[in-house]
């Protein structure tokens, strides 16, 4: 996949001669890189606004970059005017407001990115800079015409080298750039006469739906591509979000500078997807490596956004040449697969045997036309950095157009003409692998020592062929940073095309990404970057748009929710358990600190003793632990499997996963939950106070959670699987509980009889029906057997029969018929019981009750275990597969 974090440093002198491999181009004009604030009168916005000193303006940086806000005369620029005039309009206090307004909307939609190797990377938080960058529209007009002309070009190279291979026979590009390229794959190869020529008009036979370029601007103001990304662009999800966050936090400049939409280019997106599909509810999928990936938030966030499945590879299997997604009520067919996965994992049948990210049979089914991918499997060959030094030429050969946007100037070692002028040029020049590589970092000639430069020479005379070099580029700088003091920083953007049915559609817009400082010249998220909205600035108001569209006409109503896959059902089952189990733990835990520091004088030794017997019993602990460390400092260890921490590690771990299927709400409370013991206050456990209030925090947020399930999601499978998660769960933790205070007589009984109450959130009933008379019998009715307890075992196995009746049935499946049997069974026995006389004493022993709630554990661990063998079975083998683990075993179960 084409992550986000890559470092850019690109080239300095645009005018430099580049030898054999570089050929050179005329540059478009860009309306905007001319010097001076032009005359405002008839510039749209800019209209009214007059010029004055403004917090933004600065002296330019004395190097030979170009400044995005200010001309070389010290004034700002014509179409910053109105943005710099109504923000500075707002004071500093307000934009203070309005800068942590958008800090807090980026944390509470839970963006993030991951970096991979980085034991802090996953899930950090992404980083936007609060000034947007503004393009005037006749200027993104030059850089849309360009790129779409570029998009056709690598379309065309794509079509070309895996088909007849023109380029190759009349040596526009050496072979060996294609021949020894990793990039190549050869079992994606069409077979196509020479004289065939690629039909644009055919969906299912086009390599790129989706296109970016990375593109920057040289000393004079001229745009310039530095890198081209054709495998699997990422960044579009980000630009989303990094609008939405904008738009709600500068509304007034929104809307005033008239900012062009975004929708409209993921309409376009959604219809390039479906136009070779037949029928009116075509299946698409987000093809995803998982939640580990370094951009899965927005696989998650576009998935959701577009109203597409998200599925990973271990969710679809390819029968007889076609795709079909595992769901819970069998294969339903997919017919367009979103690929977020790189090219040579996506089939480990033809492609990396030792891929479990991808779909065994994938090219094979996309061979035949019976699934479109994009971008098309291969479409990676397009990125390569050696390709840039001939795109002139090929764009000459191929389109009979010349190229409209340069590229960085490239020079690729295996030329012997362009390998002499490297070779000289070398302290000025960056050098990259020839061929892109995942784990390669560009080498900065001008930071290296005289022995650092002799070492890398012998190795590129070694193996010229492996080996491209690119002049640095003095990328062009906007105001960053802090809203009340902006610095001026460098600046890349990620530039987004879509195909259409004659050509391609460019997003107005992009992602612009800045350095970490304003001496640095690379532009990396890794490193301290950080990424901006990118304004395309109207001359008229901009009018609403939005993806959903209104239709006149008749539709088919359905009120299903998607065919749920068995992965997420099981994701979903357990995020119910674990917060189920991290809430009756804080339960318990909150009970028993209550009673250790309750002032009263009422003797509650024999409750105390019986609840710290029951919270060590749910700790997965090595015996001589028990003894050390005290129950607070143990239960809010998160290695110590069933304590508070490692359950909501657990929860909000799997919430990650889900993101397409949580809602925000739901998603907030969790992060809330976490970031309450993320990082935990070291003085914790000195004082009583801290902890009950961290643990009623705690309990409210995890009922939050609770309530969330019951009102905000519709009555699906995958509700169903959430809450029989969370009633097995309760089930357990309630039986355990209950064994474990009343199985033995014990002094001052009274006292225990309140605490089992009380952690069990049944206290208040308990009271209005019994007032102060306090009865094992009437305990274990209310805690056992009542089904109008909501926190009762009886109503838990209620409510868990209920779900198994309305899971999907297969009347052959022997397990899922035992489950019904033995729920029924277990429902029957808690209905049927004698109150008194399970609780009766034998040698200060309750052996009815004991034996009783033995057989309610045994069955509900085999109901537990038959629901995952019955629906989870696919979803356990991935997880085993790929290393991923977050299901029982973990916990013994």
């Amino acid at each position: 996949m084409d992550g986000l974090p890559d470092n850019i440093d690109g080239a300095t002198d645009a005018n430099a001669s580049s030898g054999m491999a570089q050929s050179q181009q005329k540059a478009p004009q860009f309306p905007d890189a001319g010097v001076g604030s032009a005359d405002l009168s008839g510039h749209g916005f800019a209209g009214g606004y007059e010029a004055r000193r403004s917090r933004f303006e600065h002296v330019p940086p004395e190097t030979v970059a170009f400044d995005e806000l200010i001309d070389a005369d010290g004034a700002l620029r014509q179409h910053w005017l109105a943005f710099v005039s109504m923000v500075d309009d707002l004071g500093p206090d307000e934009l203070d407001r309005r800068l942590e307004q958008a800090r807090r909307l980026v944390h509470d939609n839970g963006v993030t990115h991951n970096i991979y190797g980085d034991p802090h990377g996953l899930d950090r938080p992404w980083s936007l800079d609060f000034v947007p960058l503004l393009i005037p529209q006749t200027t993104w007009q030059t850089v849309e015409s360009g790129l779409r002309q570029r998009a056709r070009l690598l379309e065309a190279i794509l079509q070309d080298l895996y088909g007849p291979q023109r380029l190759i026979r009349e040596d526009l590009l050496p072979p060996t750039l294609l021949y020894s390229n990793p990039a190549y794959l050869r079992p994606c190869a069409r077979d196509l006469d020479p004289e065939d020529s690629y039909d644009a008009g055919d969906p299912t036979a086009r390599f790129l739906y989706l296109y970016a370029a990375d593109i920057g601007r040289t000393p004079d103001g001229q745009y310039t591509v530095i890198a081209d990304r054709t495998q699997a662009p990422s960044g579009a999800g980000y630009t989303l979000e990094n609008r939405i966050v904008l738009s709600r936090t500068l509304p007034g400049p929104f809307v005033d500078c008239h900012v062009i939409r975004l929708a409209s280019f993921f309409q376009q997106l959604r219809n390039s997807l479906v136009r070779g599909v037949k029928g009116d509810q075509p299946r698409v999928v987000l093809l995803s490596p998982g939640p580990y990936n370094e951009t899965y938030f927005e696989h998650a966030y576009l998935a959701r956004y577009l109203g597409y499945t998200l599925a990973e590879g271990g969710d679809l299997t390819v029968r007889n040449d076609r795709v079909y997604l595992k769901t819970l009520g069998g294969l339903q067919p997919v017919d367009v697969i979103l690929r977020r996965v790189d090219d040579d994992f996506s089939d480990p049948v033809e492609l990396r045997g030792d891929s479990f990210l991808g779909v065994p049979g994938l090219l094979e089914a996309s061979r035949r036309g019976h699934v479109i991918i994009a971008n098309a499997i291969g479409a990676g060959l397009a990125q390569t950095p050696a390709l840039l030094a001939y795109l002139p030429r090929i764009c000459r050969a191929l389109l009979a157009e010349d190229l409209q946007m340069p590229s960085v100037p490239t020079w690729w070692c295996g030329d012997p003409v362009s390998l002499s002028e490297v070779i000289s040029r070398l302290p000025e020049l960056v050098i990259k692998p020839a061929f892109a590589s995942r784990h390669s970092d560009p080498t900065f000639c001008r930071l290296l020592s005289r022995d650092q430069l002799n070492e890398l020479r012998g190795r590129i005379l070694a193996r010229p062929q492996d080996y491209v070099a690119q002049q640095h580029l003095s990328l062009s700088t906007a105001p960053s940073a802090s809203i009340t003091e902006p610095e001026p920083r460098a600046v890349l953007t990620r530039c987004f095309l879509a195909a259409t049915q004659d050509g391609y559609a460019m997003m107005p817009g992009g992602l612009t990404r800045t350095g970490p400082s304003v001496s640095s010249a690379v532009v990396s998220l890794q490193h301290g970057g950080a990424s901006k909205d990118t304004w395309i600035l109207g001359d008229k108001p901009v009018e609403h748009r939005t993806l959903l569209t209104e239709s006149t006409g008749p539709i088919r109503l359905y009120r299903g929710g998607g065919e749920l896959p068995s992965r997420v059902a099981d994701n979903l089952f357990w995020l119910g358990r674990y917060v189920e189990r991290a809430e009756a733990m804080t339960r318990l835990l909150r009970a028993t600190l209550f009673r250790e520091h309750d002032q009263s004088g009422v003797d509650a030794n024999s409750a105390i003793r019986a609840l710290h017997e029951s919270a060590l019993d749910r700790l997965s602990l090595e015996q001589p632990l028990r003894r050390g460390g005290s129950l607070i400092e143990l239960s809010l260890n998160p290695t110590i499997a069933g304590s508070i921490a490692h359950s909501i590690s657990r929860s909000y771990d799997l919430a990650r996963t889900l993101r397409d299927r949580v809602s925000i709400d739901t998603w907030r409370v969790l992060q809330t939950a976490f970031e309450e013991l993320e990082p935990l206050d070291p003085t914790l456990t000195e004082s009583s106070e801290p902890q009950i209030a961290l643990l009623n925090n705690l309990v409210m947020h995890l009922s939050a959670f609770g309530g969330l399930a019951i009102d905000s999601m519709t009555r699906g499978q995958g509700w169903r699987f959430l809450d029989l998660g969370r009633r097995i769960e309760r089930a357990q933790q309630t039986t355990s509980l209950v064994k474990i205070l009343l199985s033995s007589e014990r002094d001052n009984e009274a006292s225990v009889l309140e605490a089992l109450l009380d952690a069990a959130d049944s206290a208040i009933t308990y009271r209005r029906r019994y007032l102060t008379t306090l009865h094992p019998a009437a305990v274990c009715d209310l805690i056992l057997a009542d089904e109008s307890n909501p926190r009762s075992i009886a109503y838990q196995i209620a409510c868990i029969e209920q779900h198994i009746v309305e899971l999907p049935q297969d009347a052959t499946h022997p397990s899922r018929r035992v489950d019904r049997l033995l729920n029924t069974r277990l429902l029957t026995t808690l209905r049927l019981l004698n109150m008194e006389a399970e609780v009766a004493v034998v040698d200060r022993k309750r052996p009815r009750l004991s034996g009783l709630l033995g057989d309610v554990e045994v069955d509900l661990r085999t109901v537990s275990d038959r629901i995952g063998q019955a629906y989870f079975a696919m979803a356990m083998v991935s997880r085993q597969l790929t290393g991923v683990h977050l299901g029982p075993n973990e916990d013994g179960e």
